[in-house]
């Protein structure tokens, strides 16, 4: 059997980008840019994972995913959201794509105390969800995309 794959000296740096996934291997969905979407996508992530025989995934994924539409709904009201679920050799990867140029912003973290305790009011515009993420997630970030929007990510281990 001939392998086409270019071969690598030891000092090639690997390629950044990742192997597309098998069709199966996706969840792709893009919502209205609601609040009451985000029971919707935990819903589909949640049977995704079922599907794809990762269940014990299910609880953090559909925190997860509900923290990350519930954040893009937020940036970019009434706007579309794309959200991508994709099942990696290594885990789960999910991207939540909205239309507002806004980074996302973390709450920094606090050491415990009362005062920390403090959920605040409803003039408060939240911050935590980010923090469940990373914590959640193998590794997260997020990527611009010009002209405008962005794609927050979380990877899972499997």
């Amino acid at each position: 059997m001939h392998d086409e794959r270019r071969r690598r000296a030891p000092h090639d740096t690997p390629p950044l980008v990742e192997p597309k996934p098998v069709p199966a291997d996706e969840l792709r969905m893009s919502v209205p840019g609601c609040p009451a979407v985000a029971g919707l996508v935990r819903d589909r992530v949640g049977r995704a994972l079922r599907r794809w025989g990762l269940g014990h995934l299910v609880d953090d994924l559909a925190l997860c995913s509900t923290e990350l539409v519930t954040n893009a709904v937020k940036a970019a009201p009434g706007r579309e959201v794309t959200v991508r679920l994709v099942r990696e050799a290594a885990g789960v990867l999910l991207t939540v794509r909205d239309l507002s140029n806004a980074p996302p912003v973390q709450r920094p973290v606090v050491e415990p105390s009362l005062a920390a305790l403090d959920l605040g009011g409803p003039e408060d515009d939240g911050g935590r969800g980010l923090l469940i993420v990373s914590t959640l997630a193998q590794r997260c970030g997020y990527e611009p995309h010009s002209p405008r929007g962005k794609t927050v990510w979380a990877r899972f281990a499997r």
